[in-house]
């Protein structure tokens, strides 16, 4: 059993680090809840601390298009993982705070928070209640949200999730979940906002290893503090038929119903596609797809274009892995720094780790993304590259010196909104061999 006091003092530790805001409050009660939820007959408690600390130099720490201003960004991050597992439920807990220093910019110094929650139950056979909290007080711009984020203002995201899954068959997979998610901005100018989501998902291989339906549907309910509310529904329903133990084909049709609340104009979206997977080996991953979509507006012209994929991945023994990854198709730009409404989109990413030697590992990544915002008058378009390079060294067990170069530039037509960064970082890591048990 964990203590009422320990739950005391973790609640009393997170709150005076990142504050009293409803938002973290509605974390702490997730909290509190998981914590009492895993105390049931439990059989290990793991804790792993680490404290990591480095520095930065960045050529544009604003990120602004013009006039940038350089700063050298020193951190010490003490953390920590927390889990307790017993027979039927278990919990863990992830706790990451971060001292920044701003050198040249000593009034932006703050302290960086990161927390999550995972915790499960099985509640019956072949049945968990699932539960997942994530909260995150930061500055650095979110790699999920591709609009611009410019000034450097602190802003505060929390998602928490609750689901029920059951596995009826071997394959066969029910999965009900609701979403809550919130943005708190520190920066006037950017709006906040939150939403409710629901997410229904089921597959069923009526015929067993030969065919398969899977149908998946997500109703979001919006709220923002400035922009007009919306009610969408996202459904899609795949029938997968498989050729043998390593290929799997499907066709899929994807259907949007976007309605806003007050004047804005509603649009549904058509989107048919035909896809296979095929996996060799274990490590070893390729997949495409390829359809179409069309967008039905109520009152301006309509849209069509192209909706595909590609993925690939491999694992090459013990030595590292490479994947490269490309995509076509429409998203909606809401809930992060902008709001800008429907978006086709054009992606291609890749990711390469290597054991360079016994103790060095070397990584680079790439991306360019192009979004194309048809709901802003004018359009707005706006392309996003990204460039990483990162070399980690094991000296001990316990010891990994990082040293990472990461590049950032986005060109749009709003030229406000263009900014490049060079972002140079040199770390180190401490960290147990073994976690400490209780």
């Amino acid at each position: 059993m964990i203590s009422g006091a320990f739950t005391t003092e973790v609640t009393s530790m997170l709150t005076n680090s990142i504050g009293s805001g409803l938002a973290f409050r509605h974390f702490l009660r997730c909290l509190f809840f998981l914590i009492c939820f895993s105390n049931v007959a439990v059989a290990d408690v793991s804790f792993v601390p680490r404290i990591a600390t480095g520095v930065s130099y960045t050529d544009n720490v604003f990120l602004e298009p013009v006039d940038e201003e350089y700063d050298y960004i020193t951190y010490v991050t003490p953390g920590f993982d927390l889990s307790l597992t017993g027979r039927h439920s278990g919990l863990g807990l992830t706790y990451d705070p971060t001292y920044v220093n701003h050198t040249r910019f000593p009034e932006r110094t703050y302290w960086r928070q990161s927390a999550s929650l995972d915790g499960w139950a099985e509640i019956a056979r072949d049945t968990r209640l699932e539960l997942t909290n994530t909260a995150l007080y930061t500055e650095e711009s979110s790699e999920t949200d591709t609009t611009a984020r410019q000034g450097g203002e602190p802003y505060f995201t929390n998602t928490a999730t609750v689901g029920v899954v059951n596995r009826f068959g071997a394959e066969d997979l029910f999965d009900l979940r609701y979403v809550y998610y919130i943005l708190e901005n520190e920066d006037a100018s950017i709006e906040d906002s939150a939403y409710h989501q629901p997410t229904l998902l089921m597959t069923y291989w009526f015929s067993p290893n030969r065919y398969a339906i899977e149908m998946e549907g997500r109703y979001t309910i919006s709220d923002f503090e400035v922009s007009e509310d919306f009610e969408d529904v996202d459904a899609r329903f795949r029938l997968t038929k498989r050729f043998g133990r390593h290929l799997d084909g499907y066709i899929e049709y994807g259907h949007v119903y976007f309605d806003y609340l007050d004047d804005g104009e509603d649009y549904r979206v058509y989107s048919p596609l035909v896809g296979f997977t095929w996996e060799e080996r274990a490590d070893t991953r390729f997949a495409a797809s390829f359809g179409y979509f069309y967008r039905d507006n109520a009152i301006s012209e309509d849209d069509d274009g192209i909706v595909g994929s590609v993925e690939t991945a491999y694992d090459y023994a013990t030595d590292g892995s490479i994947s490269v990854n490309g995509s076509v198709g429409y998203d909606r730009a809401f809930f992060g720094a902008e709001n800008l409404g429907f978006n086709p989109y054009y992606e291609v990413a890749g990711n390469i780790t290597h054991l360079l030697s016994r103790r060095l590992t070397g990584s680079l990544v790439a991306g360019y993304r192009r979004n194309v915002y048809i709901d802003e008058t004018p359009d707005r378009e706006d392309a996003l590259w990204r460039a990483g390079v990162g070399l980690a060294y094991q000296a001990l067990s316990w010891l990994t010196f990082n040293l990472d170069y990461d590049y950032r530039q986005l060109n749009s037509n709003v030229d406000t909104n263009d900014y490049t960064e060079n972002r140079g970082t040199i770390s180190v890591t401490l960290t147990p061999r073994q976690p400490i048990r209780f």
